[in-house]
């Protein structure tokens, strides 16, 4: 009789223990919030446009070390909202080459924020935000 409740209770406490699992999972896909990404249609300056602005600076402009030929810069194709203005995400970048499976790394050297009219550009000062 002793060997029964022991199983019983084991049982029980497994069925509970999947319970709360299942329950802690439904609960924190109801409190996540999604977020569409913000159009870059109505930029002015995009793509290759931004590119070309940004290097119309120069690597101390930018705050990088050494020639702004060191770096890639890649545009984000997704919009930035900052204090309710939209602006275009570009990164100054360094590329490794490809290791022996293919992998590449990209180290981010600047962050800046185009504007949608191409009026304003930002630079991210990470000592300030970190």
């Amino acid at each position: 009789m002793n060997i029964d409740i022991k199983k019983v209770i084991a049982a029980l406490l497994a069925v509970i223990s999947v319970a709360f699992a299942f329950a802690g999972c439904s609960d924190s896909a109801e409190n996540e919030t999604t977020t569409a990404p913000i159009t870059t249609e109505t930029a002015v300056i995009k793509n290759s446009d931004a590119v070309d602005l940004i290097k119309t600076y120069t690597a101390e402009e930018l705050k990088l070390d050494g020639s702004l030929d060191d770096y890639k810069i890649m545009v984000n194709s997704n919009g930035n909202e900052i204090d309710g203005k939209y602006y275009i995400k570009v990164v100054a970048s360094k590329v490794s080459e490809p290791d022996a499976d293919g992998t590449v790394s990209i180290d981010i050297f600047g962050q800046y924020f185009i504007s949608y009219d191409g009026a304003e550009i930002l630079i991210y000062d990470e000592e300030k935000f970190n």
